[in-house]
């Protein structure tokens, strides 16, 4: 809505009997659009003006102006067809996915890190048992060699050599043990924010439920479906497939620019026309009364233009073509 208010000098009183023309006006315009994918455009427009001035000939003071139009237009070549009006939705559809998939690749990286650390500690302890077992037989072996040497069936520095040998099982199972403790910290890093200084974490030993198993038959399957289970388990293919259809859309947009516009309008307008009558224009003599049928204010506006009385219509074809696009 706007409101305005004009004075204009006039040359000469003849038109207006006045020589300042004074106009309020009021104008109300109420507008819907709508487009569509298909390339069309729908436009739905009311207006009304309201106008009061001190013109002495006007036969209607105020008077009431409206219209209610109606457009239709369609693209016929540039910006024609659903693949392109609604690129920029499939576009960001695809983005959505892409961050869902990058989301889904940043857990399966994150879960796999952490089986890995798992199973890591699992062979560490599982170093470490067979480490204390060959210390459990070199101690054996050392108490037989010192019973064979007191018996006469070895030389004394048998003894020297098995007892070197349980040294070094020794130093290798605590390698072992000191190998398990690091790995115990690395996984508090990874599954606590504050890691193995956590206060629920601080003295927990991690104690894995699960043990390395290597089965006796292993079913073997074809190299094509291993390939095939493995590219369909591949979040990163699905992240390139959904950029090169993005990078599609986008050419099919930027091809369909470089068209020419040719685009096809029709539109519908019903008008009307009342007022109040002026009564400085009536008591000038031989001047005649006004049609009745334009006597009134708002509602008989409305009239007219339900009842169509001052139609304006029309189709229209335009056409531009670009010589030579660098824009795009």
């Amino acid at each position: 809505m706007g409101f305005s208010r004009s004075s204009n000098p006039q040359i000469s009183d003849f038109v207006t009997g006045t020589n300042t023309l004074i106009q309020d006006t009021n104008s109300y315009n109420l507008n819907y659009s709508q487009g569509f994918t298909t390339g069309t455009t729908l436009g739905v427009g009311f207006s009304t003006v309201v106008s009061e001035n001190n013109n002495l000939r006007s036969l209607f003071n105020p008077a009431v102006g409206s219209d209610l139009s109606m457009s239709i237009r369609q693209r016929l070549l540039q910006g024609f067809g659903r693949a392109v009006n609604n690129r920029n939705i499939r576009i960001a559809q695809n983005n959505q996915e892409i961050q869902d998939v990058q989301f889904e690749l940043q857990v399966v990286s994150t879960v796999t890190q952490l089986q890995n650390l798992y199973w890591d500690l699992v062979a560490f302890i599982a170093e470490a048992e067979g480490r204390l077992a060959d210390l459990g037989l070199s101690q054996t072996l050392v108490k037989n060699t010192k019973c064979q040497v007191e018996l006469g069936l070895q030389p004394g520095f048998e003894i020297i050599r098995v007892e070197a040998e349980t040294t070094a099982y020794r130093q290798q199972l605590l390698d072992s043990e000191n190998s398990i403790r690091q790995q115990e910290n690395v996984i508090k890093h990874a599954i606590s924010k504050f890691g193995p200084t956590s206060t629920s974490l601080l003295g927990v030993e991690i104690i894995p439920v699960d043990t390395i198993v290597v089965p006796e038959n292993e079913p073997v399957e074809p190299l094509q479906d291993l390939v095939q289970k493995a590219l369909g388990a591949r979040p990163g293919l699905v992240m390139a497939r959904m950029t090169r259809e993005n990078s599609d859309i986008n050419l099919k947009g930027i091809k369909n620019a470089m068209l020419q516009s040719v685009d096809l309008t029709a539109f519908a307008r019903n008008n009307a026309l009342a007022g109040t009558v002026n009564e400085d224009v009536a008591a000038i003599p031989g001047v005649g009364q006004p049609n009745p049928f334009f006597v009134g204010g708002f509602g008989t506006a409305l009239g007219q233009i339900a009842r169509r009385n001052f139609p304006d219509y029309g189709v229209f074809v335009s056409l531009n073509v670009p010589l030579k696009n660098r824009q795009i």
